[in-house]
């Protein structure tokens, strides 16, 4: 599994808060007209942070913590050998 990248070398991040449990997460360096500024939710399930990225639906990633789940919407590669789930429908 490859490490990912430290939330302090990723040079800009934009966290909103949508709920107490919810996060929209976007990186401001790209358009946001265009869709590409927004990478994807993060959502606290229990003591589980749940990361949705746009452009894979249906699939769910899971991190232990708010930080891992940021960096990994930054670090699709790191994504690739973690565990999913396919969300249910």
């Amino acid at each position: 599994m490859q490490p990912l990248t430290p939330l302090d070398q990723i040079s800009s991040v934009e966290v909103i808060a949508i709920s107490e449990r919810e996060w929209r997460i976007s990186d401001p360096t790209k358009a946001e007209r265009d869709g590409l500024a927004l990478l994807g939710f993060v959502e606290l399930v229990d003591s589980t942070y749940e990361v949705t990225v746009l452009g894979e639906p249906g699939r769910r990633y899971y991190f232990s913590s708010f930080e891992e789940s940021v960096r990994a919407l930054f670090d699709h590669e790191a994504l690739a050998d973690r565990p999913r789930e396919a969300a249910c429908a």
